[in-house]
């Protein structure tokens, strides 16, 4: 006997009336028309049936804060993080943990059961830290909760940060995270990815960056990145860019001789390049396809096909 039985589900690579049979916790059988006991017996009635969604770059400390302490009268990334800076002295744990609670509701009921969320270390209460860990224990039976350590004011730039960061981990925060660009100096910037990825690789972490979050072509910390990548032999493991960007003005420029050999570089890496929202990989092939994504504005000399492109994670 099943533990559940789903029937007349269709399925994301077309197949329709088909049943899925769950035991101790596995898909043990697909197929179609499939009638057998079980425990429980769920009919789809001809809706999609698909693996759980997954959310690989969130900040749920930010959650739900729209209007807190100010609306964002721009609209701009700098002032977004100007407006979490006056926010943060006035955070407490229990708004947090409220808040980020609220927001996973919601995204189990649209079928987000996967989430890697950045938490900000600049705040030396470590308070939003504190507060997601204990969202990540409640909330563990029906989403993998993954958090970041993100020095949001610059690991270097911000006195007790990288101190901050080291006692996230301890506590318990998953993957090593940093902002280079958001440092004093483009040195600075390329140090700090050495000195985290130096971290990671020294406690057995996950790294995940902002990367390049800028519209300066000289910006190219994706380099460092992977150079480190490389270095310290953190490929195989899972390394993951946030904000990749370059600005349409400067992709002739920097695309043909510092895009391509970077991303299939990254790629060589098993780094997962996002575009905004859109995670972009490269095939491992020599050389590159003579097509362009069409949706980007990338030159179309070079760049990845559509067809190569992977799955887009947005925010519910």
């Amino acid at each position: 006997m099943f533990d559940l039985l789903i029937q007349n589900a269709s399925l994301p690579d077309g197949r329709q009336q088909m049943s899925v049979a769950v035991k101790n916790g596995k898909i043990v059988e697909v197929s179609p028309g499939l009638n057998a006991p079980a425990q429980q017996n769920l009919d789809a009635k001809g809706q999609l049936l698909s693996p759980p969604f997954v959310d690989a770059h969130f900040h749920m400390d930010a959650t739900l804060s729209y209007g807190l302490p100010r609306v964002n009268q721009s609209g701009t990334l700098l002032e977004g993080i100007a407006l979490w800076g006056e926010l943060k002295p006035l955070l407490t744990q229990e708004a947090l943990i409220e808040r980020a609670l609220a927001y996973c509701d919601w995204a189990v009921a649209k079928g987000l059961l996967a989430i890697r969320t950045h938490v900000d270390v600049c705040d030396d209460r470590l308070l939003a830290v504190d507060a997601l860990l204990e969202v990540k224990r409640q909330v563990a039976p029906y989403i993998d909760l993954q958090l970041v350590a993100f020095p949001q004011d610059g690991v270097l730039r911000s006195l007790t940060a990288l101190a901050n960061l080291k006692r996230a981990l301890d506590k318990g925060v998953d993957v090593v995270g940093g902002i280079p660009h958001f440092e004093r100096t483009m040195s600075e910037g390329a140090a700090s990815v050495r000195l985290l990825c130096e971290l990671a690789a020294e406690q057995g972490k996950l790294v995940d960056m902002h990367c390049d979050e800028s519209d300066d072509p000289l910006s190219r910390h994706i380099e460092t990145l992977a150079f480190e990548t490389q270095r310290l032999g953190l490929h195989g493991r899972e390394l993951g860019i946030a904000h990749f960007i370059q600005h349409q003005q400067h992709r002739l420029t920097v695309a043909p001789n510092r895009v391509h050999p970077t991303t299939a570089w990254c790629d060589q890496l098993g780094a997962q390049l996002p575009q905004g929202h859109k995670a972009y990989r490269v095939p491992r092939v020599q050389g590159f396809p003579g097509q362009t994504t069409g949706q980007m504005g990338f030159p179309d000399a070079g760049w990845p096909h559509q067809d190569h492109i992977g799955r887009g994670f947005d925010k519910v």
